[in-house]
């Protein structure tokens, strides 16, 4: 379609649907595309985020929470399964904007999977850093699902990141970037039993030509339940959010993850200002040139 409708005509057509018959018979059709997509008799990867959507009004159920975007602004705080295969939303739940992203997690997880078509099955969860917590490990362990979740990186994973002892595996090494992954078992303070946890590090220079590497590492931590070397789950996580990196660019940056692409092709520096009742940013001469070289040698 040249052009979609505008979300004002959308709004008036859900309000038909708000009874529980409508409810119900939207459930109906989204089973039914979900039936046609996802691959039956194999296990699928399914993608659990939450999201903020802002607010402005007094809609129901909306509160004023954790925002990143706008500071004391109400919003609703949903949550969200996807099909990491074909993009799919698997389930949804709308939440108060004041909630935690793990709160409701069992009910959640017991909901999506009631939704799936016969013949599907689950074969591993990926989720961020807001899932972390004995209860999220232990509903999926219960449910013997393998799992891949980024941990919060504390004072006492830095510790243990600078043990003498750690065995360091370089999986990428050049002048322009140096990464390492190690594997340890840990236990945080709120679990009640250790486990398998991958740590990597990266440095975007030579650890060589910099006297002060140690503090320019940049670690994150990913506990799992897979038995896997400690770099096929640091991609196998990574993947997660970067489906259309890996389509678009070249072998020789696909490696490279989202925060360096913006670090390397869209860091400039500039001025925003207000002209004409309208907001604009003023690059430097040499910006359009540079980034149009940095995008080419990208992609």
């Amino acid at each position: 379609m040249p052009k979609l409708p505008d979300t004002t005509l959308l709004y008036k057509d859900l309000k038909r649907l708000g009874s529980d018959a409508g409810i119900k018979a939207i459930r109906s059709a989204h089973r039914q595309i979900l039936r046609s997509l996802l691959p039956k008799g194999q296990g699928i990867v399914v993608d659990i985020d939450s999201s903020v959507e802002t607010v402005y009004g007094a809609q129901q159920q909306s509160a004023v929470g954790y925002h990143p975007h706008h500071h004391g602004r109400a919003s609703f705080h949903p949550l969200l399964a996807f099909d990491s295969l074909t993009g799919c939303c698997l389930y949804d739940e709308l939440r108060s904007g004041d909630v935690h992203t793990s709160d409701g997690f069992a009910d959640f997880y017991k909901a999506m999977k009631d939704r799936l078509p016969d013949g599907v099955n689950i074969r591993a969860v990926r989720m961020d850093k807001g899932f972390t917590g004995e209860k999220v490990f232990q509903i999926l362990e219960q449910d013997q699902r393998d799992y891949v979740i980024k941990l919060k990186w504390t004072k006492r994973l830095a510790q243990l990141a600078q043990a003498p002892n750690l065995l360091w595996h370089c999986i990428t090494e050049s002048d322009r970037e140096h990464c390492d992954v190690t594997s340890i078992m840990y236990q945080a303070t709120s679990w009640d039993k250790p486990r398998w946890v991958v740590i990597v590090r990266r440095l975007d220079i030579d650890p060589q030509e910099c006297l002060c590497a140690d503090w320019l590492w940049e670690y994150e931590a990913i506990a799992t339940t897979l038995d896997w070397s400690g770099e096929d789950v640091w991609h196998f996580y990574n993947f997660r959010g970067n489906a259309e990196k890996h389509v678009a660019l070249q072998p020789g940056v696909r490696q490279w993850t989202a925060g360096r692409l913006r670090r390397r092709l869209f860091h400039l520096p500039g001025i925003l200002v207000r002209h004409a009742r309208q907001w604009s940013i003023r690059l430097p001469v040499y910006a359009k040139h540079r980034s149009l070289l940095m995008l080419h040698a990208a992609t």
